[in-house]
């Protein structure tokens, strides 16, 4: 099985702490919640580059991520066709359909019964 993985997926149950400081650093709004400054994209490409130097001294470190990661887009493969068999199977049941409307219901149950 071909397996897509996503960034999600990979990140899924990784934890990173990192502490950057800044000489004089700005804040967006009143409410100080975002930082305005391009320090993300150098903490990115520093993470990204000692990540990928970490993993090739540990190579089975990268293998236990890559291995939870295949299990995270099973996991969430397995979650959407759930949700999409839910979805078919609730709009097909006459249950759904008020008592007023006994036509419909009858329709539904002959479309119902001829697909299964």
């Amino acid at each position: 099985m071909k397996e897509n993985l996503t960034g999600d997926d990979v990140r899924e149950g990784l934890t990173a702490v990192i502490s950057v400081k800044l000489p004089q650093p700005q804040f967006e709004g009143q409410t100080k919640g975002k930082l305005n400054s391009d320090i993300s994209g150098y903490v990115t490409q520093f993470v990204n580059e000692k990540t990928g130097e970490y993993f090739d001294k540990n190579p089975a470190v990268m293998r236990k991520i890559v291995g939870k990661a295949i299990d995270a887009a099973r996991a969430r493969e397995a979650a959407r066709k759930a949700r999409d068999l839910t979805r078919r199977k609730g709009a097909l049941d006459p249950a759904v359909f008020p008592a007023s409307c006994p036509i419909a219901r009858r329709r539904i149950r002959n479309v119902a019964s001829s697909t299964w």
